[in-house]
């Protein structure tokens, strides 16, 4: 009953996560578009305004998530980094790609996450998994051509901003799965992983705006929404929504189900992402995009299907167990 209950409550998080995720690149794309907001000026607004909604939550129903030790902080300064690194390179790609192909080229994180897994935290790779591995980044190759190999230029620099983002999610996965086993409070993670990141991403659009421009271009680009109260609440939005949810249930299954599994399951979020992309902005897949994204979930799908059942790893006791989920 323990394991049924355990993956359950893991295939339940993985897939509702995807769900909120998928709406991500949807609403970054509208930023950008409609508000010519800054992807690293986005990025850092968005984890700034998830890590003061999720303080001012946990201080009031649950302070003792806020506290950790010194070692703590010192652990999830890696995974800040890497999170501000996978923030720009996200947010860049869905600038440079649109929603659909960005959402598509980030689950290049599948393989990675899976040979991360093995290589670091000595989970099972079978045959299947490794062929995945090279299917997958196939896809991400036909993703990233616009008509056909004889039409539309290849586009190296969006696929290198997909792949980039899709590694480091991987490590982002493999992490988080590294603190669930320590019994690391998931909530605990999201809330300094993403505080961390939003100085990184401050400091290097701060000192990169006053190189260039001088200090007056500073203020221009982390406030040049203005008094728009659309681009506010979106951005609100985002963070709150796909950032604050999606993050935190994502991290959440991390504690029950392997990394690599987990990340199986989240590809139902590229489809979604695919379809909002059409409707709201007419994003359109090429017959090649299209082959591409279905070679990329169909790889993962018959790798997850024919993969070698292992034992589930139980519930990790949270330092704070019953408090939160």
């Amino acid at each position: 009953m323990l394991y049924l209950s355990t993956k359950s409550k893991g295939v339940s998080s993985a897939l509702l996560s995807a769900t909120i995720l998928a709406t991500t690149g949807i609403l970054i794309r509208y930023l950008i578009q409609e508000h010519q907001l800054e992807p690293m000026v986005l990025a850092f607004w968005r984890n700034l305004f998830l890590v003061t909604v999720l303080l001012i939550i946990l201080e009031c129903f649950y302070p003792r998530l806020v506290e950790i030790s010194w070692g703590d902080f010192k652990r999830f300064v890696p995974y800040g980094v890497v999170l501000a690194l996978f923030n720009y390179l996200w947010t860049n790609s869905v600038a440079l790609n649109g929603a659909a192909v960005a959402t598509f080229l980030v689950y290049s994180s599948v393989p990675f996450t899976a040979l991360l897994a093995k290589l670091l935290l000595g989970e099972y790779l079978s045959t299947i998994k490794l062929f995945s591995v090279g299917a997958a980044l196939i896809g991400c190759l036909f993703v990233s051509c616009g008509a056909d190999f004889s039409g539309v230029p290849f586009n190296l620099n969006g696929l290198l901003l997909g792949l980039g983002s899709g590694l480091c999610f991987a490590m982002y996965s493999t992490l988080g799965k590294d603190e669930g086993t320590r019994g690391t409070n998931p909530w605990t993670l999201l809330l300094y992983t993403f505080g961390i990141a939003a100085v990184l991403l401050f400091g290097a659009q701060f000192i990169s705006l006053l190189c260039r421009s001088g200090i007056q271009s500073v203020a221009d680009s982390f406030f040049s929404l203005g008094f728009s109260a659309s681009g506010w609440g979106v951005l609100l939005l985002l963070a709150v929504g796909p950032t604050l949810l999606g993050f935190g249930l994502y991290n959440v299954s991390l504690g029950y189900l392997p990394a690599n599994l987990v990340n199986l399951i989240a590809t139902s979020e590229p489809p979604i992402t695919a379809v909002l992309a059409y409707l709201l902005f007419g994003e359109i897949l090429t017959p090649l995009q299209v082959g591409g994204s279905t070679l990329i979930i169909g790889a993962i799908v018959i790798s997850s299907y024919f993969e070698t059942e292992r034992k589930i790893l139980p519930k990790p006791k949270l330092k704070t167990a019953g408090q939160v989920c």
